[in-house]
This record gives C-alpha cells, structure tokens and sequence, in this order.
C-alpha cells in the first residue's frame, strides 16, 4: 500500500479531467453505499481507470485513493466511509472533509452501490415463483446402530413424512454386524411409517456401481473414484456416502440427516428480527455446563428439520425472501454487508443449499473455530463452568445464527438440504471438509446462486466422546480439503452467461491442468495458500488479543497469543506436504507430490464424467426402486 494518501494531490487531471475535492462540504447523504468491484487499469505513474462492469461507469482516479476505496467495501454512510479511512489510514488523519468531498464524487461518478437499490434487486417479481421438485430424504450412517436407532425413533415423530418421494438410508459402515443392525432397524422402522424406507447398503451400492459401469464403461475409473469404497483402501469415506445421496436423488430436492441427530428443531436462545446477508463469522455461540443444562434449555420448534429445510429449498432468492416473511428489505438490514456478496446475488439466485445451526455438538473435529467468532460469543463461551477449558472440551453448544442468513458458501451443518433437480458437483470420497469442497464447487458450476442457513437448529448429540484433546490440539491450519476449497473459492469466475455444464467442464480441466503443473510448481502453490491462510489466522488472533484484555480472562489471553506464536513459528519453515493429516510422511514431498498429483488429475477426471453418471444413476435408481430391490 502506498504511503502517502494525501487528498490535496489525488485527484489529478486524467484523460477525463476529474475534478480536485477542493470546494464546499457536500449536504449530509444517510443513504448506505459500498464501493463497487471495479476493473482497475493503470494508465500512467499517477493515474488509473476504475470501471464498473455493472453499469459501464468509469473514473480516472490516483493509484492511492483506488486503493483506499477498497477499504469501503461494505454498505455504509458515506461519513461513516470517510470516518474509516481517516481512522484506518494514518496519512489520512485530519482530511475528514476532503475525504468526503472525494467520496461523493466517487458516488457521482457511478461507482458505489446505493443499499436501496440492492434491496429492490432481491425483491420478488409479480410471476417470479419457482416450481420446485419433490424431495427425497437420506439419512447417512457409519458403524453407529445406537444413533441411528435414537434417529429413527424421532423421525416416526415428524408429521407428514410421507409428502417426501422417498425415505432412503445409505449405509456406509464397515463392521457386517452393524449393517445386519441398520438392516434390521430400518425393516423395524417400515413397520410403522406411512412410508417405508429404502436400505442401500455394501450389497445395494455394489449394485449401483455394477449397473453404472455397464452402462458407461467409459467411465469405470472416474466411478470407482467417486462410489467405491475399495479404490480407497482404510481411508474414512466421509463424502463417498454424500455422493451415493446425490446419485440416489438426481432430479429431486434432497435432505440429508447425519445419523447423530434427533428428527427436530431447536429455536435460536437468541433471536434478531428479520434477515441477515453474510459469512460463518456472523454465527454466534451460547455454551452450557453439561448435556443435562443444553436439553433443558432446549425450546423445541413446530417445524420439523426435514420439511424445515424443504421450504425454500430450489426457490429464487426474492420467493425466499417473502417466504420467510422479508420479501420488504428494510435497507439497514444491508448495513454492514459485503457488496462483493451481494452483487453477485438478485431476485432469481437460487436457493441451491439450505441448513442450519447445531444444538449439542458441533460437528467440527477441533474447537479452534472459537477465535472466528463475535465478541460476544466469545465471552458466553469464557463465562461457562470450567472457563475456557471447559468450552473447548464440553463442547455443549449452540452454535448458529439468530436470524436467517444468506450467503454463498455453505458451512458444516449435521442437516443439510441440496437441490439436486440442478447440477450439483460430486463430494470428494475421502478425508475430512469434504463439505467445504463441495461447497466451494457449488459456486464454480452456480455462482450466482445462494445459500440459506435457518435460524433453528437440529440436537446432535454423538454417543461418542469428542473434545477431551481440544484444547491441546494446534492452533495453525493445517492443509486439507479445506485448502483446496479455499483455492477454488478465488478460481471461481462470477461472469454471468455460461451454464452449470460449462462451468463443470471448465473445473474439471483446471484440476487437470493443475496436474499437469511441475512439482516445483505445485508445491509453491500449495505453500502460498497455506501461508495466505495463516495470514489470515494471524489477522483474527490478532484481532481478537487487542480486545482480549477487557473480558477478563487470561486464559483466553494465552491461548490467543499460543496461537499467534505457533502461526508465527510455522511461517519460519516452508510449508511440507508431508504435515498434511492422514498422508505417511516417510514417503517425502516429492513422492507426496506425485499422489496429489494423480488423485487430483483424477478427480478432474471424475468431475469431467460426473454429468453422464448423474444421468444412467437416475435411470439405475429408478429401475431398482421399481423392482423392489432396495428393500431392507
């Protein structure tokens, strides 16, 4: 960043002749703006050209003040934009009046969205409605016959369960006698439901693969890739299970239920009226002592999580919208808000992921996800019995949004609604953030699309005991999945025109392509990522210790400046392949190297085949179900 901002100089006469700031204050504007994504052309030493491609507005403007525009991304005042800058950037200090002056003409020039007219953006239209398709339910398990009993058991519950097409459990477990249980418990459950429930098990997945073979033997590696759990030897298949719900509901909305969950919502202990536009940062947390103190404190809803999930599922973002009762955007719900979200967001962005928020456990495999959280949050979490400590370990939470939320990435949710009646990309099989990948190709084939996240939540509650080793655990990233849904996240081009299937097809020969890359290549991307990431660390951590000192807890003090110094310690050494979770690092980065380079060349692969699966899994599943064959 440059280091003078001074505003007496940055409006140079360009090729249009701007004008300088100099002149009177401009009449207060109450109104919310956002600097908008502009092309940046850099014309001369002191000169560039900022273009908005949204309504071909153009500004020839300094390098500097292009700069400090990026600071106003997010829907406020223009005051409260110039406050910022002068707050933010040193140089400015003192300039409050000219920064305004120069803001308002940015605004004059077309360049800053005004919150008004994104509110009328996402309102629906008269005849804007979405037909949407019938939904098919899966519920997914692993060697848990408890869970899935206690599952079961809560869904007989739920009114209505026979609206839905189909009841399907894909089992993924590797033990023959829990399958023998699953088989048993789902035969159990048909006896009395209003509609029975279909067992895909090793024997009925087998099946499908052998079908699907037949009829793309083309394809067999990219299947075997995606659906067959032999091609990954003692990995955890978290997505493999994912991907069969996919290949079982082509054409329907699907809910998918983690086994650990009850079939039931939770309200929000705290409530916001209306809606919110935003990121994960923006869920908060309640804590409790014990499991005993969370169901106590639980204010069961009357919506049941799988019609819950259903209803906005595959609608245009304005019927959503009314549908949740905030189809009249009041503009101060867009206070605050990224415009880089919203831009890319209007009445007709389709609802492709919907979920919602855990009460118990959340589903995450550490707890250092705590720092990412709000003040707030932060400090209900420090006030639990046992301080710090004990939120990392008891992990009885409430973890989620006290109103709707929307946004582009989807996040861990134990319940989770997919509109596969459109494209949606397979899971990765293997390895944990298998989610997060998928998410982050959601956006590639449908960037404009959008994620609803529900202000209830769903109990899940693990038989297992997880975060007895929370607060040990490294704070520092470590890569995975999640890096590679990071990278994408950047690839992903918002440019409208191009369908879902050209989308797909340009995903798949980017992994190829990054296949392709020399070791040295590879490599060096993996380690900016990683250091982009704890970059990012640093920044929260950092974030969250100058504020640290006035909750109260030097626990929290020292956990926070723990992870600073671990992040720190981990930027002195280049990055090695071999310190990713679940890989041998006695093979050395090189021969690491050349698998990631084949598991991702062959993942392209599979993504490139993935529309000609989808299409002969519809015709396999239908023809299964017809004849009976995926009875329990």
């Amino acid at each position: 960043m440059a280091d003078d901002y001074s505003i007496s100089y940055s409006y140079q006469s360009g090729p249009q002749g701007n004008p300088s700031p100099a002149g009177p204050t401009p009449a207060m504007d109450t109104r919310l703006y956002a600097f908008a994504t502009c092309d940046r052309v850099t014309l001369d030493d002191i000169s560039v050209m900022l273009l908005n491609r949204s309504n071909g507005k153009q500004m020839t403007i300094s390098p500097e003040v292009a700069t400090a525009l990026t600071y106003c991304g997010t829907f406020k005042t223009l005051q409260a934009h110039a406050e910022a800058l002068v707050t933010s950037i040193p140089q400015l200090q003192g300039q409050l009046e000219d920064v305004t002056r120069v803001l308002h003409m940015v605004r004059d020039a077309g360049l800053m969205l005004a919150a008004e007219d994104i509110c009328e953006k996402l309102q629906l239209a008269d005849g804007g409605k979405s037909e949407l398709a019938p939904t098919r339910v899966c519920v997914i398990t692993c060697d848990r016959p408890p869970a899935l009993e206690r599952l079961l058991d809560s869904m007989l519950r739920v009114g209505n369960i026979s609206r839905n097409d189909a009841l399907i459990l894909v089992d993924d477990s590797r033990n023959p006698d829990n399958r023998t249980q699953n088989r048993e418990l789902v035969a159990k459950f048909n006896l009395t439901s209003p509609r029975d429930m279909l067992y895909v098990g090793a024997d009925a997945q087998r099946q499908i693969i052998s079908e699907l073979t037949a009829t793309l033997p083309q394809h067999e590696d990219a299947i075997r890739f995606l659906a067959d759990r032999d091609r990954w030897e003692d990995r955890k298949t978290y997505g493999l299970a994912r991907t069969f719900c996919l290949l079982l509901t082509v054409g329907y909305r699907c809910v998918v239920l983690d086994d650990d969950i009850l079939c039931a919502t939770v309200e929000p202990p705290l409530r916001n009226e209306g809606i919110s536009f935003g990121g994960g940062d923006s869920r908060e947390l309640a804590c409790f002592s014990s499991e005993e103190e969370l169901m106590q404190s639980a204010a069961y809803g009357e919506v049941d999580p799988i019609n819950g999930l259903a209803q906005c599922l595959g609608m245009g973002l304005g019927q959503a919208l009314e549908t949740l009762g905030s189809g009249t955007l009041e503009v101060n719900t867009l206070h605050d808000t990224r415009a880089a979200l919203l831009g890319t967001l209007d009445r007709n962005s389709e609802v492709l992921v919907t979920q919602c928020g855990s009460w118990g456990d959340p589903g995450t495999a550490g707890s250092h996800w705590l720092f990412h959280l709000g003040r707030d949050s932060v400090e209900r979490a420090l006030s639990v019995s046992g301080g710090l400590s004990g939120a990392l370990q008891n992990r009885h939470y409430w973890l989620g949004r006290s109103r709707p939320n929307i946004d582009k990435m989807a996040i861990m949710s134990q319940a989770t609604g997919l509109d596969n009646s459109r494209l949606l990309p397979p899971y990765f099989p293997a390895f944990r953030c298998e989610d997060f990948l998928f998410a982050s190709m959601v956006v590639c084939l449908h960037p404009e699309s959008a994620v609803l996240d529900y202000a209830w939540s769903v109990p899940h509650l693990p038989l297992e005991k997880r975060g007895a080793r929370a607060a040990r655990e490294p704070i520092a990233a470590r890569a995975g999945l999640a890096l590679c849904a990071r990278y994408l996240s950047k690839w992903v081009s918002y440019e409208p025109g191009p369908c879902a299937e050209t989308r797909l097809r340009s995903l798949a020969a980017h992994l190829c392509e990054v296949a392709e890359q020399e070791p040295e290549s590879l490599l060096a991307t993996f380690r900016k990522e990683l250091t982009e990431q704890h970059s990012e660390q640093l920044r929260l951590l950092r974030g969250q210790l100058q504020d640290a000192q006035s909750l109260g807890s030097s626990a929290w003090e020292g956990y926070l400046q723990r992870g600073i110094e671990e992040i720190d310690r981990e930027l002195q050494t280049p990055a090695s392949p071999g310190n990713i979770p679940g890989v041998d690092p006695e093979n050395g980065d090189d021969a690491l190297l050349q698998i990631f380079q084949t598991t991702i060349a062959d993942f392209g692969r599979a993504i490139a085949a993935w529309p000609a699966i989808r299409g002969s899994a519809q015709d396999v599943t239908t023809r299964l179900m017809d004849k009976g064959q995926l009875a329990p």
